[in-house]
């Protein structure tokens, strides 16, 4: 015949050297004006939270607006499976945030000078994680504000009447103009930079084109030189 015990104790608390296990039912732990605390002793030990391996809702905190919720780790670090890891400090890593930086090492040739709008093409992946940078473009993966960045690296040697980047995003144009450009006599180096924090929505994308014109169709990209150089590239990251 099963048995069943009630436990009931109104002051002085209660008190189990040997644990309590409750497998069937709602524990519940109130207290109108004294605190609630979980191992609060100065034994070490281990914690553990909704740990097992069936679905649950986990929730911390209070909805009450002037609540407030504090989470220590001491020395260590907290870590959360999304690759989100706070150390002590303060300073935060997220393994997982969307970001990318390509580069060109090719030196493509004669690709605009004649009012021509040329699309980068990006030869070198850097990195890319999240994996949302192919075939020349940037894709958002989530709704939100992103820093973009180009800067290229050009060989010209003409006389040129404007010369300009863009960073195009599926609903607006960034740019970096310059002009009129004076005949150098000799080839010369000449470098554009457009950097921007763009609010992009999920699946939006952004890809760097860059034209020059009035004169002839002898602007090269000056590729990067190898490992270590990056004068020509691509980049960005998801900032909130």
């Amino acid at each position: 015949m099963a048995t069943q015990n009630s436990l009931n104790k109104t002051s002085d608390g209660f008190t189990s050297t040997a644990g309590l296990t409750n497998t069937a039912g709602v524990v519940a732990i109130n207290s109108t004006t004294s605190a609630c605390g979980i191992s609060t002793d100065a034994f070490a030990t281990t914690v553990s939270v909704a740990t097992g391996g069936a679905v649950k809702a986990v929730t911390l905190g209070s909805t009450n607006t002037t609540s407030s919720t504090v989470v220590k780790s001491g020395t260590g670090n907290i870590a959360m499976n999304s690759g989100l890891t706070v150390d002590s400090t303060g300073r935060t890593t997220n393994t997982a945030q969307p970001m990318f930086l390509v580069g060109e090492n090719a030196s493509p040739a004669n690709i605009t000078g004649d009012n021509t709008q040329y699309t980068m093409l990006w030869d070198t992946e850097i990195y890319d994680i999240g994996g949302n940078f192919a075939a020349n473009t940037f894709t958002a993966p989530i709704t939100g504000k992103y820093l973009l960045s180009t800067n290229i690296s050009t060989l010209y040697n003409a006389g040129y009447s404007y010369a300009i980047v863009f960073i195009l995003t599926s609903s607006a144009q960034y740019t970096f103009t310059w002009g009129p450009v004076a005949p150098p006599g000799a080839t010369r180096n000449f470098t554009q930079n457009v950097s921007t924090i763009a609010s992009m929505t999920a699946g939006d994308t952004a890809i760097v084109k860059i034209v020059w014109g009035n004169a002839a169709k002898t602007v090269v990209i000056q590729g990067n030189a190898g490992a270590g150089s990056v004068a020509t590239y691509f980049c960005g990251a998801l900032l909130a």
